[in-house]
C-alpha cells in the first residue's frame, strides 16, 4: 500500500570519456542496462575466469534474474581477501538462499557475515519453520467485488483488488499489492489473527520509517494451495483506516505460475512443479503474446524495461498505488517531478497529463502519472534502480502473467 506522497528520485548519469573497457559492464548497470552488464560480465569471465570485478557484477545480474545457484557458485569463486566485498553483495547472497528456501544456510551465511542479533533470531526460526506451500496443479481464485464487505476489508474496492483467503483459520480479504513482500498488516491485526511478532528494528512504508516486527503465520489458504509458516510483517505507518487491512505481496505470487485476469476478475495460479498444468497454463494465457525480461531485486521488487513518452526506462511494478486523478480515473503509474521537463511532459495537481506507456508489446495511454515531488524509498542495487512506477492503472487494462521460473512477463490487452 502507498501513501500518495511517495516520491522518486530519477536516474542521472553521467558518461565519462575515459571509460574503460573493465568497467563498462558497471557503466552499463548504471544506466539500468541489466542484460548488456550480464553480457559483458559473461565476456570478461570468458577470456579472464580470475577477474573478479567481472564476477562481483555478475552475482549481482544472476541475482536479479532469478538464476540464484548460479549467484551462489559465483561467490564461491570470490577470495576471501576480496576487496569488492560490501553491503549489497553479501544482502543478494544471503537472499539468494532465502529465495532456494535454504533457510539454514542463510542463517549460517548471516553469522558470518555478523549479522544483528534480532535479524540472527528472525533467520533461526525461519530455518526452525520453513515456509511450504501445497498445490496440486491449477487453481482459480476470483477477485473480491467492491460491494462484498467482508470484515469491512474491501473499501478499496478494485483499486487494489483483493481476495477471501484464509489466515490461520481467519477467513478475510487480503489485498494484492506486487510492492509487498509475503504479508504485512498492522500489529493490532497480527494480534487479531493469532501471529506472534518481535521487534526487529525500523523499515519503510508508505514511503516513512516506521518500526518493524515480524512473525510467522501458521497457515494460509488461498484457493487450493495451502501454506504454512509464511513470513507476516507488521508495520506502524498505516492510516488508522488501513489498520484491518490485510497485503498479500509478490513472494506469496512468486510461488506459482500466475496470471492476473482482469479481464474475469479472477487471479490464476499453478504450481511450479505441475509440468503438464503449466505448460497449459501458458498455451491458455501467454499464447501469441510477446515475453519481456522482468528482473527482481531484493524479495519483491518487481522491475521491467518499457517507455514513457518514448523515452526508454526502468519501471517498479506495483499494484499498491492507491489514489485518483482529478478526472476520477487511477494514475497508471508515478514520475519523479525532475524528469517532467526533460521529457517534456506536463503537469498539473500532482498529476500529469495522458501520457504513452509501453511494456513489450502492451501499450496503452494512461489517464496520468502521479508526480512525486522527493525522493522515493526504493531500494537500489547498486547504482542501478527504476526511474518509474507502474501501477494497477496500467496493468488493469491486461490480462498478465508473470513466469517466475523464466522471469518472463507477459500483458494481453483485454478486448472491450
Amino acid at each position: 500500500m502507498k501513501d500518495i506522497s511517495a516520491a522518486f528520485l530519477g536516474l542521472v548519469l553521467v558518461t565519462s570519456p575515459t571509460l574503460t573497457a573493465q568497467d563498462s559492464g558497471w557503466q552499463a548497470l548504471e544506466r539500468n542496462d541489466i542484460a548488456a552488464a550480464h553480457e559483458w560480465a559473461n565476456q570478461t569471465l570468458a577470456q579472464d575466469n580470475g577477474n573478479l570485478r567481472a564476477r562481483h557484477l555478475r552475482i549481482l545480474t544472476l541475482f536479479l534474474s532469478g538464476q540464484f545457484e548460479g549467484a551462489l557458485a559465483d561467490y564461491a569463486g570470490l577470495p576471501d581477501d576480496y576487496s569488492g566485498h560490501n553491503e549489497t553483495l553479501n544482502q543478494a547472497i544471503l537472499l539468494a538462499y532465502l529465495h532456494l528456501d535454504r533457510y539454514a544456510d542463510a542463517a549460517t551465511f548471516a553469522r558470518m557475515m555478523e549479522t544483528s542479533g534480532p535479524e540472527l533470531a528472525w533467520l533461526d526460526e525461519r530455518a526452525a519453520s520453513p515456509t511450504t506451500v501445497e498445490l496440486n496443479g491449477t487453481t482459480v481464485v476470483p477477485f473480491v467485488s467492491g460491494e462484498i464487505r467482508l470484515d469491512a476489508d474491501n473499501f478499496l474496492g478494485d483499486l487494489m483488488p483483493a481476495i477471501e483467503v484464509e489466515l490461520n483459520g481467519t477467513p478475510l480479504v487480503a489485498h494484492l499489492d506486487t510492492g509487498g513482500d509475503f504479508i504485512v498488516m498492522a500489529s493490532s491485526r497480527a494480534r487479531e489473527l493469532g501471529v506472534q511478532t518481535r521487534p526487529l528494528g525500523s523499515g519503510v512504508a508508505n514511503n516513512q520509517r516506521t518500526p518493524v516486527s515480524r512473525g510467522l503465520a501458521d497457515s494460509l489458504v488461498l484457493g487450493d494451495a495451502q501454506f504454512t509458516h509464511v513470513p507476516v510483517t507488521t508495520v506502524e505507518s498505516l492510516p488508522d483506516q488501513l489498520e484491518t487491512i490485510v497485503i498479500l505481496g509478490t513472494r506469496i505470487l512468486s510461488r506459482f505460475l500466475m496470471t492476473w485476469d482482469n479481464d474475469l476478475d479472477r487471479l490464476i495460479l499453478t504450481a511450479r512443479d505441475a509440468d503438464v498444468a503449466r505448460s497449459r497454463h501458458l498455451r491458455d494465457h501467454t499464447a501469441g503474446v510477446e515475453g519481456v525480461d522482468f528482473y527482481l531485486h531484493s524479495t519483491h521488487y518487481l522491475w521491467v524495461h518499457g517507455t514513457v513518452a518514448s523515452y526508454e526506462t526502468l519501471m517498479f511494478l506495483d499494484t499498491g498505488l492507491v489514489t485518483l486523478d482529478p478526472s476520477g480515473y487511477q494514475p497508471g503509474g508515478a514520475i519523479h517531478a525532475s524528469m517532467l521537463d526533460a521529457w517534456n511532459i506536463t503537469h498539473a495537481d500532482d498529476f500529469t497529463r495522458p501520457v504513452s506507456v509501453t511494456v513489450g508489446s502492451a501499450n496503452r495511454e494512461v489517464s496520468s502519472l502521479l508526480v512525486f515531488p522527493d525522493r522515493p524509498n526504493w531500494p537500489r542495487l547498486e547504482s542501478t534502480g527504476p526511474d518509474i512506477l507502474l501501477s494497477h492503472g496500467f496493468l488493469k487494462h491486461f490480462v498478465w502473467t508473470l513466469d517466475f521460473d523464466d522471469y518472463r512477463l507477459y500483458l494481453k490487452p483485454i478486448v472491450p
